[in-house]
């Protein structure tokens, strides 16, 4: 990978992973679990618009962009 790149994996199940390569300047990935989205995230707990990953000042920042039951890295909710 290059310098800045960000590689997110979602896993649901056993055998179902997908990846997606983010790439500073490209336009913000929004995850959730509706069609239109970039990353279909599969669970009850998971918005039809979820979350959005986008690159600001050489940092990957997560923003909950809609979700019912808020948006969390590990034990912190964001």
């Amino acid at each position: 990978m290059r310098r800045g790149e960000l590689l997110v994996e979602h896993k649901h199940g056993r055998h179902n992973l997908k990846a997606v390569r983010l790439r500073p300047g490209s336009h913000p990935m929004v995850m959730g679990s509706g069609r239109s989205v970039d990353l279909r995230l599969v669970g009850p707990e998971v918005s039809p618009v979820h979350a959005a990953l986008e690159y600001r000042d050489h940092n990957w920042v997560l923003m909950d962009v809609g979700s019912t039951s808020g948006t969390w890295v590990g034990d912190h909710s964001i």
